[in-house]
């Protein structure tokens, strides 16, 4: 996914902070490629303005982390409200860009104690302007019925009317932003959360009464009997034992996807999140949660159940939908309702990051298509049921994970598109769930290809069923690769074309003629190769004296490897004895290799070694060649 602008990323401080509370703020500066922008040498200017003017230009400090950071004290803003961010760098060659490109940075200033004198900020705005008003009608001169006129802010205004319609406004909106903050009770819709009462429609009216809120839910069963959708950019703070369950089929509990127009990736629900409780489709919904039109969703410490078909799906519908961080998960079947298609998470949208995760009991684990990264996901399942269709991770993409467990799935990974990175995969067998009957009949195995190419840097095979593992299925191509194995797999069968490791040994040489092989005596006779993979390097010593039968072309016999077809294995010499100008090759499919001399014209001829009888010979020589 590429961004379409530059941006600005809250690292801390929060987007609410209390007057003269000089809490630090820090942002880190994305480019358009979505990359953290470069900000040493450069300096940062910080704007802020409320929704009337510009109030404040301060000089912002950049870390060595390109974070950039500045504090407001009570004399840089005196005011309390929305405010405004916007950020002008300008680096040292002079150029000049400000951030973020689309629209601004906001954040919101409460009012301290220190501000207050009675219940609210209501309360002193409207005492503080009747006590003008009770001037004026005693008699107040021309003065000071303009100094009535006159806002706290110094806005002047025409009517004392207006004046009071304005900052009475603003109070109200003020005091609505912090519902905003700390939410509602889901009680006053009538949500009763007793696993008894139908609390479908009041979640809904919930929703949709409070847009955009983060929304705190009690300990509960809130029992739903149809599709709810979130469409109103709401967060769900869920307590521990907030249980929202599906009592009636259906095709979903929750659907998060807001009902706002979507122009830009900006425009989508950003920042939302649902935070705790348990999500649980009691096994009557198709799908237990999905997540559609966000940008940067956070899941966290959730409990999903009882999927028939899904745990979780992301970007369903199509669309844009990037950047969920879904963390501390636990993805659950205690039902057996449905075996074939059944999927703890499908992921389909962009840029998303999954952690520390377990998948129990669903017949599929991980289902990625969007080239997802993760770390620390495992899977395993104790229904002997799912045992023949059980898939631990399968990849439609490129994706990127680490310290994936495959616990007791007949296949553990399964690649049907894409080149999928995997660090480090443990494969592990239950022998109490995958006995040696099921062992038997559905032949475990470690790497499934459908097509693309698995690229793997460690596996372990921790423990393997009875009988052994069936451990790879399909084709595999070069593209196939392992760097390390540990114990229990056998590499060699397992990835023909992993990153070989070295082998060495030694042989035994002879020389002989090609017409008759003659009976040489030989003093010294020594040969050592080191093979990786499809490449040997020989190199040999032998010394002794041709008898007087040897007769054809001379040949170095006893080479460990036939060389492949196709390819050339050329001689290369250290010191000769007995030889005039010799050059040698490989013989393809033959272990032997020929040995020949330079003529006057500069041409390789045969050696005839019927001139090389009752002679001494000495040859240190090498060659590298392909194996066959």
């Amino acid at each position: 996914m590429q961004l379409l602008s530059n941006s600005v990323e809250l690292k801390f401080g929060g987007n609410v902070v209390k007057q003269g509370s000089e809490t630090p703020f820090g942002f880190l500066f994305r480019g358009e490629d979505g990359n953290a922008v470069d900000l040493q040498n450069a300096t940062v200017i910080v704007k802020i303005a409320n929704e009337k003017a510009l109030i404040l230009e301060k000089t912002a400090t950049v870390d060595v982390d390109n974070i950039v950071t500045f504090s407001l004290s009570k004399e840089d803003v005196t005011g309390s409200g929305k405010m405004r961010l916007e950020f002008q760098v300008t680096r040292s060659d002079g150029s000049v860009e400000k951030f973020p490109a689309d629209n601004w940075q906001e954040i919101r200033i409460t009012p301290s104690l220190d501000d207050l004198t009675g219940g609210s900020v209501a309360i002193v705005t409207v005492q503080s302007i009747q006590k003008q008003i009770d001037e004026i009608a005693k008699g107040a001169t021309n003065a000071e019925t303009s100094q009535a006129r006159l806002g706290e802010d110094g806005t002047a205004y025409d009517t004392l009317k207006q004046r009071l319609d304005t900052e009475n406004k603003n109070v109200n909106e003020q005091l609505a932003d912090n519902t905003h903050l700390i939410g509602v009770n889901p009680k006053k819709y009538g949500i009763k959360g007793d696993g008894i009462n139908d609390d479908t429609q009041g979640i809904r009216d919930m929703f949709a009464d409070n847009e955009g809120k983060r929304l705190m839910i009690p300990d509960g069963d809130y029992r739903i009997t149809s599709p709810i959708d979130i469409d109103s950019d709401v967060c769900l703070y869920l307590s521990p034992n907030a249980r929202f369950f599906a009592d009636a089929p259906m095709d979903y509990l929750f659907n998060y996807a807001t009902s706002r127009t979507i122009t830009t990736i900006y425009t989508l629900s950003k920042d939302r999140f649902i935070i705790g409780g348990k999500l649980d489709g009691n096994g009557l919904a198709k799908h237990v949660l999905r997540l559609n039109k966000f940008f940067h969703f956070t899941l966290h410490n959730v409990e999903i159940k009882n999927g028939i078909n899904r745990g979780l799906v992301t970007n369903n519908i199509g669309g844009s939908c990037a950047e969920l961080v879904a963390t501390n998960l636990h993805f659950i079947n205690e039902t057996n309702t449905n075996i074939l298609d059944n999927i703890a998470i499908e992921n389909i949208g962009n840029d998303n990051h999954f952690a520390d995760i377990f998948m129990v009991d669903w017949t599929e684990g991980l289902l990625d298509k969007g080239g997802a990264v993760g770390d620390r996901l495992h899977y395993w399942i104790s229904h002997k049921e799912r045992i023949e269709h059980s898939k631990a991770f399968t990849f439609e993409s490129s994706s990127f994970f680490g310290n994936l467990y495959a616990d007791t799935a007949r296949y553990a990974v399964v690649v049907k598109n894409g080149y999928p990175k995997i660090n480090d995969l443990k494969v592990y067998y239950n022998k109490g769930v995958y006995t040696s009957q099921y062992a038997s009949q559905f032949k475990p195995v470690v790497y499934k290809k459908e097509g693309g190419a698995l690229r793997m840097g460690f596996l372990e095979n921790v423990a393997n069923v009875d009988g052994g593992n069936n451990e790879v299925e399909g084709t595999l191509s070069p593209g196939d690769f392992l760097i390390h194995v540990s114990r229990g797999v056998n590499a060699t069968n397992l990835f023909p074309f992993s990153v070989p490791k070295e082998e060495e040994g030694t042989f035994t040489p002879t020389v002989a003629g090609t017409t008759t092989a003659g009976a040489p005596t030989y003093t010294s006779q020594n040969g050592k190769y080191i093979r990786q993979g499809k490449l040997v390097t020989c190199t040999l010593t032998i010394k002794g004296t041709y008898d007087n039968t040897i007769a054809g072309g001379l040949l170095v016999k006893g080479l460990p490897f036939t060389m492949a077809s196709g390819h050339v294995g050329a001689v290369s010499f250290g010191y000769i004895q007995g030889l005039k100008s010799p050059n040698g090759y490989v013989n393809t499919g033959q272990y032997d290799l020929t040995l020949r001399t330079i003529d006057t014209n500069g041409n390789s001829v045969a050696i005839d070694t019927t001139t090389l009888r009752g002679t001494a010979f000495e040859y240190h020589l090498s060659v590298t060649y392909r194996v066959s």
